[in-house]
């Protein structure tokens, strides 16, 4: 479902192209003038009563409005957020700058779970894994000190490896090495078979290092 704010005359056409490929749309009438009204129903979306209501229930949103009211309506949606522990902050003026941070972010994040999960399979070849989350505790907070996520992580590989083949994308654009985001990325392939498997077995995640998606039947 995709969520239309606001639809005046140009989000009115955007939500009828939608309807047209057979998506639902919702918009929210509140507040809206009359022509707002009129030119949402001639384009068919569903409505809702309030903007929460709304983000709640749409997976996609689409913000069409002018310029002038762009902050206004940014400020009304991060409002939502409003007495949680998600912070919504402005990162900066130009396009692509929060894009920048999170894939920045997620650059080490990501991958350096995805080397503690080959050192942690490496050392369970080999009957050292205690010994090596010994060692990693010594060190103090690191993934490599947390083998108990590594099955979540299994679950969520699927998403992740697309993320981090956008990554080295990114790093590869900026003149900057790839080779560790493409091996986090091979590394989240491997486990691909484990889609959504919250209850996979820490020594299946292990096993699946080893194998391909071949292997797996994927």
């Amino acid at each position: 479902m995709i969520g239309i704010l606001h639809p005046g005359r140009m989000g009115a056409a955007v939500a009828a192209q939608a309807r047209r490929r057979g998506a639902r749309v919702l918009w929210r009438p509140a507040g809206r003038s009359e022509a707002t009204v009129q030119r949402a129903q001639a384009s068919g979306p569903d409505s809702t009563r309030t903007l929460p209501e709304l983000l709640d229930r749409v997976s996609l949103v689409l913000s069409v409005c002018p310029p002038a009211f762009a902050e206004d309506l940014a400020r009304e949606v991060a409002q939502l957020f409003t007495g949680t522990l998600v912070e919504a902050r402005q990162i900066g003026p130009e396009v692509g700058e929060a894009s920048a941070l999170k894939l920045s972010f997620a650059s080490f994040q990501k991958a350096s779970r995805a080397l503690a999960a080959v050192s942690h399979a490496l050392a369970d070849r080999h009957g050292v894994r205690e010994e090596l989350r010994s060692e990693a505790d010594r060190m103090g907070p690191s993934a490599l000190a947390q083998p108990g996520y590594l099955p979540s992580l299994a679950a969520r590989a699927w998403r992740w490896a697309p993320e981090m083949h956008e990554i080295a994308a990114a790093l590869r654009e900026a003149g900057l090495p790839e080779d560790l985001a493409a091996g986090a990325e091979r590394v989240f392939e491997r486990w691909s078979g484990d889609k959504d498997d919250w209850d996979i077995d820490l020594h299946e995640v292990f096993e699946h290092l080893g194998s391909t998606a071949d292997d797996q039947g994927v």
